[in-house]
């Protein structure tokens, strides 16, 4: 079943350790990864990796995240607005949004052929 997009940035936000498990985001940190949305998509975009711009176009309740892809859209939009200062964090946080892009590139490529494509768990 779909995700909605408040939940999306919920998750990148838990992912990047600004709310805990069972809490809700403050508004404050919702409205700021909120605002990475848009410019995380555009850029798997122009990388040709994945094409999510679908995603903007609803409103924060409407199921529209493929389930497919929101752990690895969640874990890139943690990356993006983290804190770089936060040296050992940020590492960890940016391995993992490379392996979740190469996660997309794998789904884009499997939905283009009929020969099945090993998934990665992280």
């Amino acid at each position: 079943m779909p995700k909605t997009k408040a939940e999306l940035i919920a998750r990148a936000l838990r992912a990047r350790g600004e709310v805990g498990s069972g809490q809700s985001p403050e508004p404050e940190d919702f409205t700021a990864a909120k605002g990475d949305l848009g410019p995380v998509v555009e850029l798997l975009f122009e990388r040709r990796i994945v094409d999510a711009r679908f995603i903007l176009t609803v409103g924060d309740t409407v199921p529209i995240v493929p389930d497919a892809w929101f752990l690895p859209l969640a874990r890139c939009l943690a990356f993006y607005g983290a804190d770089e200062s936060l040296s050992a964090e940020y590492q960890t946080l940016a391995a993992v949004s490379e392996a979740s892009q190469e996660t997309f590139h794998q789904m884009v490529d499997a939905s283009d052929s009929d020969v099945p494509v090993r998934a990665l768990y992280f």
